[in-house]
């Protein structure tokens, strides 16, 4: 914790075994609906804003609250933060596609 300020600053972690398994969970879906392809494209294209796209989420945070309940929206964001993880959710959909 840095002195004066309220809040402790921490770096992304590595991925723990329940992180994977919600990216699984997440391949899985996008897999089952025959999306692979447009979603393989749309997040090649915006793996270099990663970080951008964290950080409009979290902006977005008490808007969204309003409107909708998404229990896994913070987790996300806070995944987010770890430039690998959409790179991980790539291969995860690959791997899922490769199976189908």
């Amino acid at each position: 914790m840095l002195p004066g300020l309220p809040i402790e600053l921490t770096t992304p972690t590595a991925s723990d075994e329940s992180d994977e398994a919600f990216l699984e969970r997440i391949a899985d879906a996008i897999v089952r609906r025959r999306m692979s392809a447009p979603a393989i494209l749309l997040l090649e294209s915006v793996k270099p804003l990663n970080f951008v796209g964290n950080q409009l989420m979290v902006f977005m945070d008490p808007i969204i609250k309003l409107f909708a309940d998404i229990p896994d929206y913070a987790r996300l964001t806070r995944m987010l933060e770890n430039r690998d993880t959409i790179e991980r959710l790539l291969q995860a959909i690959e791997r899922r596609d490769d199976n189908a």
